[in-house]
């Protein structure tokens, strides 16, 4: 049994009962050799060798007669990769790369290097987040190492990129609860001008640098001399791949934000692979095929999103966490809260097809921005309710679902409502009833159109509003609303 799936709602005991556990490799993933003959009959006897964490996976190459080949080869984070070409007849008619699921790795071609071509450690991560330098000159990281317990990051920078380097073949394997020191000189490619540096390790894997995270900073005009980032691991940090993020932004300030875009400067990314801190393998929650069950309605759950999640919602870059519950057919409504929870929350409801039918930010009901929605849950069997914060906050939660019964015989039903074409174009019709208002919302939660109409609406003119996915949130004549959602596709 695992030891946080038994723990998975009690997060503090979980970090004390894990601090003294280390896992192995926790994240594994395809790397792709990609291999391309220009004249297309073959590589001619050449072959690519890929060897990982010292065992070879096997000599790869084009067949006679064909243009190209693809291999996918089985990559745990923090093992060593490396690849030996071996030549052939015709090498200027080849070319190869590698990629891991953060882009390319490697690539080499016409004429490859020929024996050991590169070595460099596996990561399974995607970037965290985007931003970065529009113009690779003048400022940039000129070099950055850190020792690990068994390998290490010695990078030498110059020129820049623009936008995010990808260095994640280049990685520490670090303890959680160790001291460790860190040397980056931020320097130049080009002239000397003034900004700040800082770097970031996504600790807790959500997908977001946050401040805590900072593991250093600098200010001042190169040339400089070396800074040292004296850092410790938490003992909550999750165990398994994570990034590290170094920025230097010319005319910039602290603190930095790590997701920023600007004009000169340069943002490099390194793994990190963290050993003796978190197993999250056994959390549940963190998609929709791994929600949290719920058994039965009235539900209160106490959870905190602050670690083991990571951010699947495109509504904002927090981490999210999923709740599945079945709906009650004797139920007419169904209200989810987040009122009491210890940070601004983003509350969305989907049904089984991951359809957005419900959302709200700030619920009138709760007292600070949590989020609150009350909504039709007639003729849905099961739905989701996802849980996140407010851009990118996080922090404990008290989630509280509870169902409104049907009303008796001879009461008034809600009315359930329809809008088409959906997908829309330039004209969007209403039925099912007397609609009294209509607001619509882009996926951003901001509201593009209003309507109200004390005899009714029965269509509204839409070709105003740009392509993309909307949500339409419309009020009977009992001051009653209700959401669904729209795809507009006009405007193209």
């Amino acid at each position: 049994m695992n030891l946080c799936a038994f723990y998975k709602h009690q997060i503090v005991a979980c970090w004390i009962v894990l601090m003294s556990f280390s896992s192995g490799y926790s994240q594994c993933c395809n790397y792709t050799l990609d291999m391309q003959d220009s004249y297309g009959d073959g590589w001619n006897g050449a072959s690519v060798n890929v060897i990982v964490n010292g065992s070879s996976q096997g000599l790869f190459s084009v067949p006679n007669g064909v243009p190209d080949a693809l291999e996918n080869i089985v990559v745990c984070a923090g093992q060593s990769v490396e690849l030996i070409f071996n030549s052939g007849t015709y090498d200027d008619e080849i070319t190869y790369s590698l990629s891991s699921p953060s882009g390319m790795v490697y690539s080499d071609g016409p004429n490859p290097a020929i024996g050991s071509a590169f070595s460099g450690v596996g990561n399974c991560s995607v970037s965290t987040c985007g931003g970065g330098p529009s113009d690779n000159a003048d400022s940039n990281l000129e070099s950055f190492f850190l020792l690990g317990n068994t390998s290490q990051i010695n990078y030498i920078g110059c020129p820049g990129v623009l936008g995010v380097e990808d260095q994640t073949t280049l990685g520490a394997d670090l303890s959680a609860g160790g001291n460790y020191s860190a040397t980056a000189q931020f320097g130049t490619c080009g002239g000397n001008y003034g900004g700040a540096g800082e770097a970031w390790v996504d600790w807790n894997q959500n997908s977001v640098y946050e401040p805590t995270e900072s593991i250093g900073s600098w200010q001042g005009t190169p040339p400089s001399a070396l800074t040292n980032f004296n850092f410790f691991v938490p003992g909550i940090a999750v165990s398994g791949a994570t990034t590290m993020r170094v920025t230097q932004q010319e005319q910039g300030s602290l603190p930095l934000d790590p997701c920023a875009s600007f004009t000169w400067g340069s943002v490099v990314e390194f793994s990190i692979f963290i050993t003796g801190g978190i197993d999250c393998t056994g959390f549940d929650g963190d998609n929709s095929t791994e929600a949290i069950i719920v058994q039965s309605i009235p539900y209160v759950d106490t959870n905190s999103n602050v670690i083991c999640y990571s951010s699947q919602s495109a509504v904002y870059n927090s981490p999210d966490v999923f709740y599945k519950f079945g709906v009650n057919p004797s139920a007419a409504n169904t209200k989810v809260s987040l009122c009491n929870s210890s940070f601004d929350t983003y509350l969305t409801i989907l049904d089984v097809n991951l359809n957005v039918i419900a959302f709200n930010d700030d619920g009138i009901s709760c007292s600070s921005g949590e989020s609150e929605v009350t909504f039709a849950s007639g003729g849905y069997d099961s739905l989701y309710a996802v849980v996140e914060g407010w851009n990118i906050e996080s922090g404990e939660y008290i989630i509280n679902i509870t169902e409104e019964l049907n009303v008796g015989i001879g009461q008034n039903l809600k009315t359930s409502f329809n809008l088409y074409p959906n997908p829309a174009e330039d004209l969007l019709n209403f039925s099912g009833g007397l609609i009294s208002k209509i607001d619509i919302f882009d996926i951003q939660g901001r509201k593009v159109l209003s309507a109200s109409n004390r005899a009714g609406i029965a269509a509204l003119d839409i070709s105003f509003i740009n392509s993309g996915s909307y949500f339409v949130k419309i009020q009977d004549r009992n001051a009653e609303w209700q959401t669904k959602q729209l795809i507009i596709v006009n405007n193209e």
